[in-house]
């Protein structure tokens, strides 16, 4: 059995992973954390009406023992993850994390905790991203210096880190590549934010009179929960370091 704790569990995400868990027998969730209230001078507790979970709201993940948790996932916010990760690699427990808006200062101590812990670190814990992100790689060395190249993406109105995770990660993936051809290109994303769309990304490569369009669409956030599921298992075998989507797939 793997004991997890859901950090960020008030959230979208959050409450989508618990329904996600509820359903598996190799999980076990232990623990739910969220934000203090506004007093900050107790515990609160909330009930979860549609899973019958409690969900717990405390200021850090060590009013849970440590020596119980095997897999934080977290669904939060960069700064409060960022907390929640130091506390995990101090007392080595591995760390889901699909947390967005993460800044170059946040990357640069995950990479360093990651010689502590092992981190799984996605935008996007969809397989088809993860594929969409292959083939970009492969289009990239083929078209990089004849094509234009570009993306869009949409998300509900509430989101709010604009571009997304995911369509930076997957700019960053053309970009590396066209890095290693000496290839410079300014590449745009378009960013929508409207009614309640779960995540929609296209990448266009004009080039020749042609265009190639990879595009990607998920239609339910448990996609990603039940990637998030996925990550939780595998990475219980893996050694300090940090991974993502791409490695799950490749070693699987």
């Amino acid at each position: 059995m793997i004991n997890v704790a859901l950090f960020g569990a008030n959230g979208r995400m959050g409450k989508k992973v618990i329904k996600a868990l509820s359903r598996e027998r190799d999980l076990s969730l232990i623990a739910t954390i969220g934000r203090l209230s506004a007093s900050n001078d107790e515990i609160k507790f909330c009930e979860d009406s549609d899973h019958n979970v409690k969900i717990q709201w405390i200021k850090t993940i060590a009013h849970q023992s440590e020596n119980d948790i095997d897999v934080v996932i977290d669904f939060s916010e960069p700064d409060a993850s960022l907390n929640c990760l130091r506390f995990c690699a101090e007392k080595s427990i591995r760390f889901v994390s699909g947390t967005t808006g993460f800044n170059e200062e946040h990357h640069r101590e995950i990479i360093d905790l990651s010689k502590r812990t092992p981190i799984f670190l996605s935008s996007n814990f969809s397989r088809g991203i993860a594929m969409v992100s292959t083939l970009l790689e492969y289009i990239s060395s083929q078209l990089g210096n004849e094509a234009q190249i570009s993306f869009e993406e949409i998300h509900h109105k509430d989101k709010l880190d604009a571009p997304s995770g995911t369509a930076i990660d997957l700019r960053n993936t053309v970009t590396k590549i066209l890095n290693k051809h000496k290839i410079e290109k300014d590449i745009s994303i378009s960013s929508k934010r409207l009614g309640q769309h779960v995540g929609f990304h296209r990448a266009t490569f004009l080039f020749q009179g042609e265009t190639i369009t990879i595009g990607h669409e998920a239609k339910d956030r448990s996609v990603f929960s039940l990637g998030a599921l996925a990550a939780t298992r595998w990475i219980i075998d893996m050694p300090p370091g940090l991974y993502d989507m791409k490695d799950l797939i490749d070693r699987t």
